[in-house]
């Protein structure tokens, strides 16, 4: 049985809450200059109710992406804790034909981008600096423990995570980390092991989950 705790909401096939709040009202938003781009769409600065946010658009095109969508926002409303990024609202654009077509989530604003990028600027010379400049023991130590701390209360609501690296790691303006892209997340329903789809990143995955082994 999952302990993932929603208020009496129904569960999908993952253990996760169904996500059906598309409450927040497109004209709300004010979109800005685009500061990422992913597989399934991109993420802009923008405004909400004159507010700094973050708005990541994503086209409703496949049921494939469809279930990654509604995963991760099934997370982000239910989860909350200083690590995490803060989810805030959600709406839907339908297309002329009044179906489903881009779906706009709004959250915290990290200031300070990924982690990756923060990794990869510290380990390389820009046209900036004549030599990379490295990070700090105790900064990497601070990153790494709110990750932790992130993963620990996810881990306690029987939540997995399944795509961690650096890249879905966020810093926000005083460089706290915040934990994002829930979209390959589930719950655990019991403590028996379990053979899980195979996702996540090559480069970050276990060796069971590279092998299609089963693991707890």
């Amino acid at each position: 049985m999952s302990r993932f705790s929603a208020q009496g909401a129904e569960l999908d096939s993952d253990g996760l809450p169904r996500f059906e709040d598309f409450l927040t009202t497109l004209s709300d938003l004010k979109l800005g200059e685009v500061i990422g781009e992913g597989q399934f769409g991109a993420v802009h600065i923008g405004k909400y109710f004159g507010d700094v946010v973050a708005i990541k658009t994503q086209k409703r095109s496949t049921v494939t992406i469809e279930n990654y969508i509604l995963r991760e926002l099934s997370v982000l409303k239910y989860v909350r804790h200083e690590n995490l990024l803060e989810y805030i609202g959600a709406c839907n654009q339908l297309g002329s034909g009044g179906e489903l077509n881009t779906l706009y989530i709004v959250t915290e604003y990290a200031q300070n981008g990924e982690l990756f990028t923060l990794l990869r600027s510290s380990s390389s010379s820009s046209s900036m600096s004549s030599s990379p400049r490295p990070l700090g023991l105790k900064f990497l130590c601070k990153i790494a423990l709110g990750c932790l701390d992130a993963l620990s209360y996810l881990h306690k609501k029987k939540i997995i995570h399944r795509d961690i690296k650096s890249e879905n790691i966020l810093l926000d303006a005083n460089f706290v980390p915040k934990l994002s892209d829930f979209g390959m997340a589930r719950a655990v329903r019991d403590k028996v092991a379990h053979a899980m789809t195979i996702c996540g990143t090559d480069a970050y995955m276990s060796p069971e989950m590279l092998f299609d082994e089963e693991y707890r």
